[in-house]
């Protein structure tokens, strides 16, 4: 085929150049080299064509320099089209072959180019900086969604209060998610500048673009944004009510604390519930007082909340009124109230909670089985290991798997005596905790 490249007939030469390329010769590349400087458009791209083909059959791994800006049409006209071994070829050279204009034909592309390509083209785009940046700013307006959320990927990189003032011109976007992420950049930024933007967006017709700039606000963690923010927790939407709560926590000051303390009297028994979780987040020495208070409060679900924003915040002096807890007509409250003292007191809260072992609710007795396996003591085998003979499956399993996890092998004999019964559950459990016990004895 090599003797035959020269001859004069436009047609063999361009039939030979394609032929050579298919058969992929690694060494034919530097004989196809001087083909492209050729004059003939149809034989240049021929033998670029011909050099992408053998380079994709040796792993796209080739060295020789190639001269490219010759063919910015031709690589990105094939990537357009959806051409993948054009695509992954020019990729793979613009880590090192970039102009102005090679970039804003990247640009333009992004909407072509496939999902296994589009984290390449980004990094690519990310690593060009400020030159892409201007590029991205002046095709944003007209550039279809999907390479919207590529371009703000990329501006994330490098925003500043100029490149967020110019972001700030595309509020009005006509698709939420595009909306959604300038409400996550311009939390990045936190001057006050950008503030009317994000209020703006906090009151955006789509729920997740309001959630995206409450939370972003929380970032400016200014009191000032105080009451703007409290608004946010009468939104419909769950997300948008924790995203202003969120954002009320990073701010943390005396008037949020003091407003979430009053919210634990609100009308409304989701704001309740929101400022007890609040509180209990913002983790200040004075909002444990309020906090014991609302063990008390009538929903069972901001009993619970309380207790156990408590235990987050630990070293509590009076703990009382989570014991009294344990006697609470709500068995998720008193499941709260076995993990605070556990947590709270360690061992020392066994005393109160072995109560609830013999709870009427299964699952609170399950719980207290298991959160006592969870301190490790063997000392509390002879406490649990009545409970094998439970009339229930589940309590069983629970006591098996607590002693095996205390390393209590005193009740080998006993749990050996459930490999046959007829719940394999169970079955299965016992055999594993006697393995257990053996493996640490």
């Amino acid at each position: 085929l090599m003797s035959l490249i020269n001859t004069d007939d436009e047609l063999i030469k361009y039939t030979v150049i394609e032929a050579i390329g298919d058969i992929g010769a690694k060494g034919s590349i530097n004989q196809l080299l001087v083909y492209l400087e050729n004059e003939e458009e149809h034989i240049a791209q021929a033998a670029l064509t011909a050099i992408i083909n053998i380079s994709t059959q040796h792993g796209d791994r080739i060295s020789e320099d190639l001269p490219l800006d010759r063919f910015v049409d031709f690589l990105f006209d094939g990537i357009k089209n959806g051409d993948q071994k054009i695509t992954r070829f020019t990729l793979n050279r613009l880590s090192r072959w970039y102009s102005n204009d090679v970039l804003d034909r990247l640009l333009d592309s992004l909407d072509s180019v496939d999902d296994d390509h589009i984290d390449q083209v980004t990094k690519i785009l990310t690593q060009a900086g400020p030159s892409s940046v201007t590029s991205i700013l002046n095709k944003f307006s007209s550039a279809p969604k999907t390479s919207k959320l590529v371009y703000l990927k990329i501006l994330k990189q490098f925003v500043d209060v100029e490149i967020a003032k110019e972001l700030t011109k595309f509020m009005d976007d006509p698709d939420e998610e595009v909306r959604e992420q300038l409400a996550v950049i311009f939390g990045f930024i936190c001057d006050e500048s950008i503030l009317p933007s994000l209020r703006k967006l906090a009151q955006d017709e789509v729920g997740h673009v309001r959630a995206a700039a409450y939370r972003s606000l929380g970032w400016y963690a200014s009191d000032s944004e105080a009451e703007f923010l409290i608004s946010g927790l009468d939104d419909e939407y769950p997300d948008v009510r924790e995203a202003a709560m969120g954002a009320l926590i990073v701010v943390g000051s005396t008037q949020v604390v003091a407003k979430f303390t009053a919210d634990l009297h609100h009308e409304k028994v989701e704001r309740q519930r929101l400022a007890v979780t609040a509180l209990g987040l913002i983790a200040e020495r004075e909002v444990i007082d309020p906090l014991l208070q609302a063990i008390n409060h009538p929903e069972a679900s901001v009993r619970r909340s309380a207790i156990t924003a408590l235990t987050r915040i630990g070293d509590i002096d009076n703990i009382e009124p989570i014991v009294i807890s344990l006697n609470d007509e709500n068995p998720a409250v008193r499941k709260a109230a076995v993990t605070a003292l556990l947590s709270l007191r360690g061992s020392a809260a066994v005393q109160d909670i072995r109560l609830l072992l013999d709870d009427e609710d299964v699952w609170v007795r399950y719980h207290t089985l298991s959160a006592i396996g969870e301190l490790g003591e063997r000392r509390y085998g002879d406490l649990i290991e009545p409970y094998l003979s439970d009339p229930q499956d589940i309590i069983r399993i629970a006591a098996v798997k607590t002693l095996a996890q205390i390393g209590y092998d005193t009740a080998s004999e006993s749990i050996e005596k459930l490999y046959n019964d007829k719940n394999e559950d169970l079955a299965t459990a016992a055999r594993s905790a006697v393995a257990q016990l053996e493996s640490v004895v």
